[in-house]
């Protein structure tokens, strides 16, 4: 699964969008979860700059027996591809 979006200057994630979804199950909670993220300002010639064009992977296990899903991190990039 890959999502992109966005961030802002103050770092948080805005824009954001699924690029790749195995099931559309999991696209509100990968949403939710990169709502949650939180990253350091960039700075750019001095000043704090936003960031566009970020990637993001997940991978999901599913574990049947107790029908809990995990979800890992698997990538972070700059441009959507």
């Amino acid at each position: 699964m890959k999502i992109g979006f966005d961030i802002s200057k103050m770092g948080k994630p805005e824009n954001i969008v699924i690029l790749e979804s195995p099931n559309k199950i999991f696209d509100l909670p990968c949403i939710e979860s990169i709502k949650m993220f939180r990253f350091k300002p960039t700075l750019s010639g001095g000043k704090i700059v936003g960031v566009e064009d970020v990637v993001v992977g997940y991978d999901f296990k599913l574990d049947i027996p107790t029908l809990i899903y995990t979800v890992h991190l698997t990538s972070l990039s700059k441009g959507r591809a």
